[in-house]
């Protein structure tokens, strides 16, 4: 803060770390050099950058030299000079005798970034239209003739989602945590999806977290892995219950709904279809997978580095892995994905009341185990319009009207993915706030 006789003063440390990262340190020198720049220019900024750090420091600080690691008024003020940021960059590069590096990958939400999440849901909305013959007149009467108190409960429940696989990571964690970081990052997850929507967000939010808590990447690393695939296990399991014992399936045909039934046909005519439509999705994400060269690089390149990393960290995953061995551990993160599963089909039931239509348990829990497979494999950021588009395909082969079933999608994922962000900003905040991140 600055005094009123104008002299600076510090006037709160609760953001403070005892130590910061070379990363940080990079950033910070670089915000600094740009507010250099703006009053000296940019050649006298490098050379005194130069002068106070040295080379190679110098060098470090280039990667994080670009708008995104700049606040709002400091990039509108860069804009207005008569250079820009890779002006300055050049400055300190021929400064210190070196070649310009890469940019580091970082990101910052945006009004364009928004503005992307939300062409691409557009584009959802329009493949969705299409694929269910669904006007946009039609599903503005769904949602003003829509019970809003169903609507209501759908909104309040979601919170609670997170609540119960923050008990997932607790169990898959070889290290005692406090419940209530836990859930806060469980929060900050859903923002992260939103606004950097990449599993290696959620990694890095994650390896970040446990290094806050004393564990090591491998550990880390190893926690999310223990939580993710037990939380798969459990929408195979789902599906392949559901099926075989015939409480609910899938029309898959489109000639409308398959109530549940006691008899013993049921099982027969719906369930192996539906066992058939999991193996297909499986193969189905590693056909995109091995076809699109970006995903087949990636894969193939991330092979040997995370061997590497886990070579490393044996003896940390090794660690990890011990909860494997105690039933209590086991329990919590199989109840957490599970009962994580059960609140997201209520909810998708109270999307389906709230537009006039309602389906058994079993059927909300196939519907939303089925779309939320689907959307993991395919590779969309985020499953944007592919869940919907899953949600709706599912919704409709229970015998739901294209038009409710579709704003039953909409609604859902609406309650579940775009607005979790809002309080998952908070989340991260608080995080930040509390030094866990």
């Amino acid at each position: 803060m600055v005094r009123p006789d104008g002299t600076p003063a510090f006037g709160d440390f609760g953001g403070a770390e005892v130590a910061a990262d070379d990363a940080d340190v990079a950033t910070d020198r670089a915000q600094v050099l740009v507010a250099t720049a703006l009053v000296a220019g940019p050649k006298r900024a490098a050379t005194a950058a130069l002068a106070a750090l040295g080379g190679d420091a110098l060098q470090q600080m280039l990667p994080p030299l670009q708008p995104a690691a700049l606040e709002r008024p400091t990039r509108h003020a860069v804009a207005a000079q008569d250079w820009d940021l890779e002006d300055l960059r050049k400055a300190c590069a021929d400064g210190a005798g070196v070649e310009l590096p890469k940019l580091a990958q970082l990101r910052r939400v945006s009004l364009r970034s928004i503005g992307l999440v939300l062409l691409i849901a557009l584009v959802a909305y329009a493949i969705i239209s299409a694929l269910a013959d669904v006007g946009l007149a039609n599903l503005v009467d769904e949602f003003e003739a829509a019970e809003l108190g169903w609507l209501a409960g759908a909104l309040a429940l979601s919170p609670v989602i997170p609540m119960v696989q923050a008990f997932a990571l607790l169990g898959a964690s070889f290290r005692p945590l406090r419940y209530g970081p836990v859930l806060m990052l469980q929060y900050a997850i859903q923002f992260i999806a939103l606004a950097v929507p990449s599993s290696a967000a959620r990694l890095a939010l994650d390896v970040r977290f446990f290094g806050r808590n004393g564990i090591d990447p491998g550990g880390a690393l190893s926690i999310g892995v223990i939580a993710s695939v037990c939380g798969f296990l459990i929408q195979v399991l789902l599906i392949v219950v559901i099926s075989l014992s015939g409480l609910a399936s899938l029309d898959l045909g489109g000639s409308g709904a398959t109530a549940a039934s006691s008899t013993g046909d049921a099982s027969s005519s719906g369930g192996h279809p539906l066992l058939i439509l999991t193996a297909v999705l499986v193969v189905l994400g590693v056909i995109v997978t091995l076809a699109v060269p970006r995903y087949r690089s990636a894969v193939r390149l991330a092979v040997p580095r995370y061997r590497a990393m886990l070579a490393a960290q044996a003896s940390s995953a090794a660690r990890a892995l011990r909860v494997l061995r105690s039933p209590p551990k086991v329990g919590l993160i199989l109840a957490g994905n599970l009962g994580a599963q059960l609140l997201q089909a209520i909810v998708l039931g109270l999307c389906l009341r709230a537009f006039g239509h309602h389906a058994t348990m079993a059927e909300l829990i196939l519907v939303n185990t089925i779309a939320n497979l689907f959307a993991g494999f395919m590779p969309v950021p985020g499953g944007m319009g592919v869940a919907e588009a899953a949600y709706t395909a599912g919704l409709v082969a229970l015998g739901v009207p294209d038009a409710a079933a579709v704003s039953t999608a909409i609604a859902f994922r609406l309650v579940t993915y775009y607005l979790p962000p809002v309080w998952g900003a908070v989340a991260m905040r608080w995080l930040r706030r509390h030094a866990y991140l």
